[in-house]
Order: C-alpha cells, then sequence, then structure tokens
C-alpha cells in the first residue's frame, strides 16, 4: 500500500507542477463558457420554421405576436379541449394557451407541444407578453395619475410598478394524448453539463494514464519501476494520481467560474 501511495504522489505532483496543467486550469473557464454559449447559439440559429397556434381566451394578445423569420402564428377561436384534440392532426409546432383571469391581467401561459420547445420560441413568446401587459398597465397608470391628480411620478418608479415578468409552462402531449411537465431548460442544461463531463473525463483521464506510460516506457524508468513494484501497483498509482490531478483540476475550473460570475454580478 505504502508503495502506491508513493507513486499516487509522485504522479499526482508531477502533473500539478507542469505548465500545461496551470495554462488548461486559466483557460478551462473559457472553454466551460464556449460549451454552454455555442449550442445555445447554434439551437436559437436553427432554419426550421416553427408554426404556433395560439388559442387567447383574454383576447389582450390577438395580433400582437409578429411572425418571425422561424417563428409563424395563427389563431385559433375554438375551446381548449378541442384544439388540444386537433392538434397532432396539424403541422403546427407547439399550442400556446393563454388562459382568461377575472381578477388582473394574465401573466401565465401554457405551452403544448409533441416534442419539446427551444428556448428562442419561449423566449420570443414571453417577450411579446410581457411587452404587452406593460403597455395595458402603463395606460391604466397613467389614467389614474390623470384622474387623481397626484403629485407626479418619477420615471423609475413607474418603470417599476409596470415591469411585468411572465411564466409560461411547456407541456409535453403524448401519443396517447396524456400531458406531462416538459423542463425544456433544464434538460438541456443538464443534457450539456452531463456530456461535458463524459467528454472530460473520458478525454483528459485516458490520454494522461497514456502519456505516463509512454513516457516512463520511453525513458526505460519503467523497467526500473517493475523491478521493485507489481504492475497492478504501478497502474493502480498511476490511475489514482492522474484521477485526482484531473478532480483537482476540475475543482479549480468551479471556483475560477464562480469568481468570475462573482465579479460580473
Amino acid at each position: 500500500m505504502n508503495k502506491i501511495f508513493l507513486i499516487i504522489k509522485r504522479e499526482y505532483l508531477t502533473r500539478v507542477r507542469k505548465r500545461s496543467f496551470i495554462v488548461m486550469t486559466i483557460l478551462g473557464p473559457l472553454l466551460m463558457a464556449a460549451t454552454i454559449v455555442i449550442p445555445i447559439y447554434l439551437a436559437t440559429r436553427n432554419d426550421e420554421t416553427k408554426i404556433i397556434a395560439v388559442l387567447d381566451e383574454t383576447g389582450i394578445f390577438y395580433q400582437k405576436f409578429k411572425d418571425s423569420d422561424n417563428i409563424r402564428f395563427h389563431y385559433l377561436v375554438s375551446d381548449l379541449a378541442t384544439a388540444k384534440a386537433n392538434f397532432s392532426k396539424t403541422d403546427d409546432h407547439a399550442l400556446l394557451y393563454i388562459p382568461k383571469t377575472e381578477v388582473s391581467l394574465p401573466t401565465n401561459a401554457i405551452l403544448y407541444s409533441e416534442k419539446s420547445v427551444s428556448i428562442n420560441v419561449t423566449s420570443y413568446i414571453q417577450n411579446v407578453m410581457s411587452r404587452q401587459i406593460e403597455e395595458l398597465k402603463l395606460q391604466a397608470r397613467l389614467r389614474e395619475l390623470q384622474t387623481d391628480k397626484k403629485e407626479p411620478v418619477a420615471v423609475d418608479d413607474l418603470l417599476r410598478s409596470i415591469k411585468t415578468s411572465v411564466d409560461i409552462n411547456t407541456m409535453k402531449i403524448g401519443e396517447n394524448g396524456q400531458e406531462s411537465k416538459s423542463y425544456t431548460e433544464i434538460n438541456m442544461g443538464l443534457g450539456m453539463f452531463a456530456g461535458f463531463l463524459i467528454y472530460f473525463f473520458i478525454f483528459m483521464f485516458g490520454s494522461q494514464v497514456m502519456r505516463g506510460v509512454i513516457e516512463e516506457k520511453t525513458n526505460r524508468i519503467v523497467e526500473v519501476i517493475i523491478s521493485s513494484v507489481k504492475p497492478f501497483q504501478l497502474m493502480m498509482g498511476k490511475i489514482i494520481g492522474v484521477g485526482m490531478v484531473g478532480l483537482t483540476q476540475f475543482l479549480l475550473w468551479v471556483i475560477l467560474t464562480f469568481m468570475i460570475v462573482s465579479l460580473d454580478t
């Protein structure tokens, strides 16, 4: 066991002190950011035209969703049950349902789809609904100020009072008509993070072990080591030592990324 510990110590300290380890530790957060930003950028640049059916019970957003380069909207006048029943028979990408509210302006909507809805679609809908609701709030607020004839309100306070956040709930419709909650952002984030982890551990860990074996074989060091330790002990020490180097670098990446985000906020 003491021999394995010595091999682990040698493998760990040798690689941690290398210039390549220091350089990759600094560049790591930038590479991690690229693995997140690039897939999102490619996802938002999908050229496929998506047709969204809008069922607005409030009537507030009628003709407010303008067609973009890859998103088209059309409006339904049927009830929700009929719209969902006919959804699978159409070429629509999703069904946007805005329920009618009795008390206040609608700040929630449901997006039905047979497939996962892309982030650019939900973001576009949220932006349109937010702008329309804020416009209605601003008009009501101005009428209130004119009626009450109170002291002028600061612009910042007025804008803060009409600020609106819209929540879009995505629901996935199965083949048998069953509905289930869809978490597009979480699934996308977890998929990218898991893919990055798999790539990181397979590529870095395997290449480091292979490089260590090749270096010792080229320098004839392995012949000296094998004379004093068993091959199992040598390989076990290398695997654990290189694994600890990878975990150390990954933890440093997490810390540096957290520091960069904290500085930006």
